[in-house]
């Protein structure tokens, strides 16, 4: 059966430009699950991500829109290693070469969606066998030209005066204009659909043909794209896989701030860490590493989960005072609700 695992308060403070070392070790140490500070007080709050965030989240930007262009979801085998001081002029030289062919590839579709269309235009009219300008450009005969369910039996009758041109589905009839109410009524009688008539000249099967051909052309140059990305996908896959994890830590790393709370001079970073962790020296002491003034601490659990900055001016002022330290971090722990009889617990 699962269970929720047991937690313990734990606080670490320093002077703020201590701060990126800091975060930096927490991340190694992977046991520290942060409160966010959402900067409700007036002396601390929200601090502002680290100087190097825009550039690695740029750059994160960058390398998932190359996996997505290249279609690269998982790892293939043999996973890559990168070291992200190296990835910026390697990632825009990738964004450059696959964006050009990417852009290639989308003129390709949008030709042949364009092509696709205009063959479809063009074959009921292929089918009749009239040059395209018969059908426009007069002023007393009124045309219908156009898609229809049923054979045209009985409509010489019904429009003596027309002339009617007809290939299977399709239908064309040409009637002087004061008959064309009745020759819209009677050609609706076939389930008559309208068609516009295309753009250009001469024979519409020369057209069609044309078209046909510009398809097969086009059709050839993006499969050509396609085959380029393709090599391109077998080529970096690995390589876009493992530079967008390193540059999501390093994003995250340098967008924690955002979550910690700080004032002028000082930070204080507020979390849970598991109660039945053992004890880690050497990750105490690579907090510590980060310089002489940064402390840690922990707490009792306390019946809120929350730490707000407002109850810990004294630490961060003197956080470079581990007897005042103590002594703020004493009151702290008597002016709130505790669940175990623990004391402070100081490294």
């Amino acid at each position: 059966m699962l269970r929720p695992e047991r937690m313990v308060r734990a606080i670490i403070a320093g002077p703020r430009d201590k701060l990126p070392a800091v975060i930096e070790s927490l991340h190694k140490m992977q046991v520290l699950h942060i409160v966010d500070h959402h900067g409700e007080d007036e002396t601390f709050h929200i601090g502002k991500p680290l100087p190097q965030a825009g550039a690695l989240s740029e750059y994160l930007v960058k390398l998932r829109s190359v996996a997505s262009i290249l279609g690269v979801e998982t790892a293939p085998k043999g996973a890559e290693s990168v070291k992200v001081e190296d990835l910026s002029g390697k990632v825009v030289s990738l964004e450059l070469s696959i964006t050009e062919e990417d852009a290639a590839r989308k003129k390709a579709e949008a030709l042949l969606g364009d092509i696709d269309r205009r063959i479809e235009e063009l074959r009921p009219f292929a089918a009749l066998g009239l040059p395209l300008e018969r059908y426009r450009g007069y002023d007393t005969i009124a045309v219908f030209v156009g898609r229809a369910q049923k054979e045209s039996i009985g409509l010489d009758t019904s429009l003596p005066k027309a002339e009617v041109f007809e290939a299977p589905g399709v239908l064309a009839v040409f009637v002087p204009k004061d008959l064309s109410d009745q020759a819209q009524s009677v050609v609706s009688g076939f389930g008559f659909t309208q068609l516009d008539i295309p753009a250009g000249e001469g024979s519409p099967k020369a057209l069609l043909d044309t078209t046909v051909a510009d398809r097969e052309k086009w059709k050839g140059r993006l499969e050509e794209i396609q085959g380029r990305l393709d090599k391109l996908r077998e080529k970096y896959a690995a390589f876009v896989v493992a530079a967008e994890e390193a540059l999501e830590v390093e994003v995250e790393k340098a967008e924690a701030p955002l979550r910690i709370a700080v004032s002028d001079h000082s930070f204080v970073v507020d979390g849970w860490i598991p109660a039945d962790a053992p004890e880690e020296p050497e990750a105490r002491q690579t907090v510590r590493d980060a310089g002489p003034a940064v402390f840690d601490a922990q707490l009792p659990r306390a019946g809120s989960d929350a730490l707000s900055a407002r109850g810990v001016p004294d630490l961060l002022r003197v956080h470079d005072r581990r007897r005042r330290i103590r002594r703020a971090l004493l009151r702290l722990r008597d002016d709130r609700p505790v669940q175990t009889p623990q004391g402070l617990r100081l490294p």
